[in-house]
């Protein structure tokens, strides 16, 4: 099923969903530019198309059954990080910051050298109170001390998986969630500036250094963006520069924002988003 906008919006939560239980389908080159796309729309819903999206992909085979036949529309969120004691059949741990958990059915949590899946019911979901940015991300802190016996599933016990998701992925993933959120700031600062400047008859003028700077910005999000979606997986190292890339762009058109420090601000709030991503990304290794 080839990338489209309207794939992208329409299964913005299951991009990578096998197409045979009702998801996209997509390819990992076509998720990222469908992460990128909804990213610029508005920068949670990246994110958490990303997180949703790796965790489709990152589920085994072996489970698709169980999670998604009688409920094509079950969310998979993924946690690599955080912290994990699996001792025999019990499992303790506590990851932190996991995107999409608010609205997840089920749990992919990195534990040990694998990942062990669990449904909603059996994990504990912190509602994260910090003003960071973000905010319909689904953010959440994720506790769990289960004995995986006694986790109520249809198939007998919780196993310990291990994925095939790819690192390289989970980085370009994230990248591209952080470079949507960069995009729709400069979208979205550029459609206020217009409009400002239209309504003041004159009586307000766009000076040469805010111009150089908005074509500064777009330039160097325009060379993140292309660093992302050409080239197919590699490296991860591209991915951390794009992304370094564009917070840099952000940090400078913040700097020549007349309202800076107004939390309202298109551009303030899209700084805000892409440092956050970038914390988030951080844990996403």
């Amino acid at each position: 099923m080839p990338y489209s906008a309207e794939i992208a919006e329409s299964m913005a939560h299951r991009l990578m969903q096998p197409a045979q239980y009702g998801g996209g389908g997509l390819t990992p080159d076509e998720f990222l530019c469908a992460v990128i796309e909804l990213g610029t729309e508005n920068a949670s819903r990246g994110w958490v198309a990303a997180a949703y999206g790796l965790g489709a992909r990152a589920l085994p085979a072996s489970e698709f059954d169980m999670v998604w036949s009688e409920r094509p529309d079950a969310r998979v969120t993924v946690a690599f990080g955080g912290s994990a004691l699996v001792d025999g059949n019990r499992l303790n741990g506590r990851w932190p910051s996991v995107v999409g958990a608010l609205e997840a059915d089920w749990f992919l949590l990195g534990a040990g050298d694998g990942c062990v899946l669990l449904p909603s019911a059996a994990v504990r979901v912190h509602r994260n109170q910090h003003d960071c940015g973000l905010h319909e991300s689904g953010l959440a802190d994720v506790d769990v001390d289960v004995d995986v016996d006694d986790v109520d599933l249809t198939a007998p016990r919780v196993h310990l998986h291990r994925t095939d998701v790819d690192g390289v992925l989970v980085a370009a993933a994230a990248a591209a969630a952080v470079i949507g959120s960069a995009l729709g700031g400069w979208r979205r600062h550029v459609d206020a500036l217009r409009a400002r400047l239209a309504i003041s008859h004159g009586g307000e003028e766009l000076t040469d250094r805010a111009a150089a700077q908005i074509a500064r910005t777009a330039s160097d999000l325009d060379a993140s963006r292309l660093q992302i979606t050409t080239g197919g997986l590699g490296h991860r190292a591209p991915y951390d520069q794009a992304m370094a890339r564009a917070r840099a762009a952000m940090d400078q058109l913040l700097a020549s924002s007349r309202h800076a420090l107004d939390v309202s601000d298109p551009v303030t709030t899209a700084w805000r988003d892409v440092h956050a991503g970038c914390r988030l990304a951080a844990g996403y290794r």
